[in-house]
């Protein structure tokens, strides 16, 4: 049974539980990678000893979604982050969240899946709106 999008030719799929996001296309994503920090350590005469990296970070996650054309996914995001949002004292309710991308081929076929704990929000792009 064929299961992907028949309107876009992508088969990006993500969501999350917490903010009730469940299967939404995505146009583009990227997996994020991962920075090591090495200490530098001199050693005898100048020389440089390599040492096992003591921190890790991980690389922005960016992805653009597939908007609807009556843009219920857009309105229930916003809605989402304003409810969250408390302006009286500039704080979010919710801090992180659990995130998932799911990976599937040309026959909707499931690939692999990437779960993101304990994610948060960076920015929210524009929507671009051409005639």
């Amino acid at each position: 049974m064929n299961t992907t999008n028949l309107a876009q030719t992508t088969n990006f799929i993500c969501g999350s539980e917490k903010l009730k996001l469940f299967e939404v296309y995505l146009q583009q994503v990227n997996l994020p990678g991962i920075s090591f920090g090495h200490a530098e350590t001199g050693g005898r005469l100048g020389a440089k000893l390599h040492i096992q990296a003591d921190s890790c970070t991980f690389n922005t996650l960016s992805l653009s979604m597939i908007i609807d054309e009556k843009f219920k996914l857009y309105k229930e995001l916003m809605e989402t982050f304003s409810k969250t949002y408390n302006p009286e004292n500039g704080t979010f309710s919710i801090q992180e969240f659990d995130f998932w991308i799911e990976l599937r081929n040309n026959k909707g076929n499931k690939l692999f899946k990437i779960d993101f704990v304990n994610a948060k929000f960076e920015s929210i792009d524009d929507v671009q709106l051409d005639v």
